[in-house]
């Protein structure tokens, strides 16, 4: 096929042979039945033939550009996409997603996803404060913490995709895009966040159902499992990629860095610094400066803000039984129980319960007062697994015939360290 140009109007090559002239207009109605990368088109300002496939190449051929810049991805033909499964298609065909959602504007569906992306800002920006060991807000209610969340939602995305959409298109220009669409841009952008802001958004819904307020859900344990959410930010740069690549003729080695390399390198020093950050924070002292509550229907206590209550043991109930726990080998245990039989009695079973896997059982002590309950309590040294550890068990009558006991158990070498926050426990406990 000869380099030369045919004529001053657009053509494309079939067979190797120019079909033409066409202008601009017609050729690009012509250019979904064509073969994507497989047609040549030609057009003003240059006597080179390129891939066809999008708008986005023929904006290139005005140009006079031509490879390494290549055609979008989306040049092969895709299976046709139900609007039903658009979900489906975000996290595991995104490919076929951004040709079907995306490259033609979907008002309705791009404003949700603006709103979704501006409340995962806000969720995400509640959550450094904490982290920084400043006050949660709206920590005592779900209705004025959501009301935050969704209201503040619509201006952060806003912002987002004002700005970061702005930023997406000059990573773009630098990728080899030739004046790419602003719009399209920050579709592409926004809809491919939605990759984190969605998980986001359902692990809210769920804290929400499963704890009394946002406060006790920022107390509890059930964080850690939140590692597993440490996938969705590269999941969503993949998508990015991937969606870069399909609406837009790049250098695939310069998208690869600004949309795939980049990103994925900013996000684990991230991580890693937050890491960081939480190691150090569990494993100080206890946190008495922010500190957390349980407020139950029978009981209410404070403890430090960086141990949790154990809501995964298989015998956890907010109003019976409670575990709380640093990151240190310790725990104190709240339970509140009917019982035919006296304090001492009770101190004494659970004291043999103990004695089964312990051994060089030595110094017990009694004391009688726990905070402001009076009962029976033992305290007594031992080793379990070989680490030399202090047990302390006490029992008290309460109302109504129920029985409070208290368990304690550190490791001695952290005595120092959980004491102040066992302590705290102790001074705050309230039966209702």
């Amino acid at each position: 096929m000869e380099n030369q140009a045919p004529g001053a109007s657009w053509y494309y090559a079939a067979d190797g042979k120019p079909v033409g002239p066409f202008t601009l207009e017609a050729l690009r109605e012509k250019l979904p039945s064509l073969q994507g990368d497989a047609t040549l088109v030609y057009g003003p300002a240059t006597d080179k033939w390129i891939a066809a496939g999008s708008v986005a190449a023929l904006q290139q051929a005005s140009a006079g550009v031509e490879s390494p810049v290549r055609a979008p991805m989306d040049a092969d033909p895709q299976p046709r996409a139900h609007a039903a499964l658009w979900l489906v298609y975000l996290f595991v065909r995104p490919r076929l997603f951004f040709q079907s959602f995306v490259i033609d504007s979907t008002p309705l569906l791009t404003a949700l996803c603006v709103w979704t992306f501006g409340m995962m800002g806000v969720i995400d920006r509640l959550d450094t404060q904490e982290l920084r060991g400043r006050p949660l807000l709206f920590a005592e209610s779900w209705g004025a913490y959501w009301a935050m969340i969704c209201l503040g939602g619509v201006f952060a995305g806003l912002i987002y995709f004002g700005i970061g959409g702005w930023w997406y298109r000059v990573r773009l220009r630098w990728s080899g895009a030739v004046d790419p669409d602003a719009a399209l841009a920050r579709r592409v952008y926004v809809f491919a966040t939605q990759v984190v802001a969605l998980p986001t958004l359902a692990v809210t819904v769920v804290e929400t159902s499963s704890f009394p307020t946002p406060g006790a859900s920022a107390g509890s344990d059930g964080s850690l499992w939140y590692l597993a959410f440490l996938v969705f930010p590269f999941w969503s740069v993949w998508n990015s990629y991937v969606g870069v690549r399909t609406a837009f003729a790049v250098r695939r080695g310069a998208a690869m860095l600004w949309f795939l390399i980049l990103p994925s390198i900013v996000y684990a020093l991230v991580f890693g610094a937050v890491m960081v950050a939480m190691v150090a924070m569990l494993f100080s002292g206890p946190d008495l400066k922010r500190t957390s509550a349980h407020d139950s229907a029978t009981m209410t206590f404070d403890y430090p803000g960086n141990w949790w209550i154990d809501t995964e043991d298989e015998e956890y109930d907010p109003n019976a039984y409670v575990s709380v726990e640093p990151v240190h080998e310790a725990f104190t245990r709240i339970m509140l129980y009917e019982s035919e039989a006296g304090p001492e009695a009770e101190v004494e079973v659970t004291l043999e319960s103990y004695r089964e896997s312990a051994t060089r059982w030595r110094n017990e002590q009694p004391f009688a007062t726990w905070g402001s309950f009076r009962g029976t309590g033992i305290s007594v040294d031992g080793v379990i697994e070989g680490q030399q550890f202090r047990l302390r068990v006490f029992v008290a009558p309460v109302l109504d015939g129920m029985l409070l006991e208290i368990q304690t158990m550190w490791a001695v070498s952290d005595e120092s360290s959980v004491m102040p926050g066992f302590d705290l426990i102790e001074a705050s406990f309230r039966l209702k």
